[in-house]
C-alpha cells in the first residue's frame, strides 16, 4: 500500500477532495455547538439528541454507543470524558481532523491525495477496525467502561 500525493489541477476529484475535508472539519465542529443552550432554559442541544436504538430495544449500548458524546467532549478538549464515553472516541476525532487538514491543504495546493491499495490490504485493514471496535465493544458489555 502506498500514498500518493501528486499534482492534478482543476480535477472534479481535486473538489470532492476539498468538499471532503471541508465536511470532515465541519463535522468536528459541529460536535462544539452541541454544547451550545437552547430555549430559554439554557438547555444543552446534546440533550435533545435521540438515544442509541439498539440499546434502548436490547438494554446493551451497541459498538458506537458515546461516540457522539465523545466527539462532543473532545470538541471542548475534555480527553478524559471522551475516554469515559468511548476509548476510540479520542483517536477518531483526531483522526478525522488530521484527514480534514490534509485533504483541504493537498486541495488548497492543486495536488490530490491517492491510496493505492490491494484489495487484501483493504480488507485487512477493514478487518482491523471492525475487530479493535468490536474488542471495545465486548469491554464494554463486560463493564470495562
Amino acid at each position: 500500500m502506498n500514498l500518493e500525493f501528486r499534482p492534478d489541477p482543476g480535477s472534479p476529484a481535486l473538489v470532492r477532495q476539498a468538499a471532503a475535508g471541508a465536511g470532515l472539519l465541519a463535522g468536528l465542529a459541529g460536535a462544539r455547538l452541541l454544547e451550545l443552550p437552547l430555549g430559554p432554559f439554557g438547555i444543552p442541544a446534546r440533550n435533545f439528541l435521540p438515544h442509541c436504538l439498539v440499546h434502548q430495544l436490547t438494554g446493551h449500548p451497541c459498538p458506537t454507543c458515546g461516540m457522539t458524546r465523545s466527539f462532543i467532549a473532545m470538541s471542548r478538549g475534555d480527553l478524559g470524558a471522551a475516554l469515559l464515553w468511548h476509548p476510540l472516541g479520542p483517536a477518531l476525532f483526531g483522526a478525522a481532523g488530521l484527514a480534514g487538514v490534509a485533504l483541504l491543504a493537498g486541495a488548497a495546493c492543486s495536488r490530490r491525495w491517492r491510496v493505492n491499495a490491494r484489495e487484501t490490504e483493504t480488507k485487512a485493514a477493514t478487518i482491523g477496525l471492525a475487530g479493535v471496535l468490536l474488542a471495545a465493544w465486548v469491554v464494554r458489555w463486560m463493564g470495562g467502561f
